[in-house]
């Protein structure tokens, strides 16, 4: 049976700024010879995604569903990693609910000067990575908790650099497509 993968996030998810043709869901589609869906949307964050969950994931019946997100959070939005992590509970919630596989992707950290320069120059990326490194550590905490939801590191594995501070580069969406083809592939 040829799986379902729905992937809903920011636009780390949707392939900014790249053509979605390079994006880790076009090439983990490609990898796996699955069916992969992308809801990214960029400028998302945990609400918004987890508003649209329904429609942009349930309503495609898929087997799994990976999950993306905070680092919009953090950097436009005001919100503390607990938040965040409580919309990611949500959505792990709904997923298992409707017999969905959920894994959660951690966000990479931010490159502070080189995001600066390219986005917003008022934003303390220092403090956004501090976040992005607290809600890191709940995630995995929930993952080893409910062995039910996966947890694909990126802020401990992804060493691609970033387009802007922000973006994965081209090489970075090819490592994520990897990192997550390991653990659907482990999933069996």
């Amino acid at each position: 049976m040829k799986r379902k993968i729905v992937c809903i996030g920011n636009s780390n998810v949707n392939g900014f700024p790249h053509n979605r043709k390079i994006c880790w869901v076009s090439l983990l589609r490609g990898r796996l010879g699955c069916e992969a869906i992308n809801k990214g949307v960029n400028g998302d964050s945990a609400p918004g995604i987890l508003a649209r969950f329904e429609r942009d994931v349930i309503a495609h019946r898929p087997d799994i569903a990976v999950i993306l997100t905070g680092t919009n959070d953090f950097i436009m939005h005001g919100q503390d990693p607990e938040s965040v992590m409580a919309r990611y509970r949500d959505m792990a919630g709904l997923s298992l609910g409707n017999g969905i596989r959920p894994i959660f992707l951690v966000p990479v950290l931010t490159e502070p000067e080189q995001a600066a320069a390219a986005w917003f120059s008022d934003v303390d990326y220092g403090e956004v990575n501090g976040k992005l490194r607290e809600l890191r550590g709940l995630m995995l905490e929930y993952g080893r908790e409910d062995g039910r939801v996966g947890v694909v590191d990126l802020q401990g594995s992804y060493s691609c650099g970033l387009v802007d501070g922000i973006h994965l580069t081209e090489e970075g969406h090819a490592a994520v497509a990897e990192m997550l083809a390991a653990a659907v592939e482990a999933l069996g």
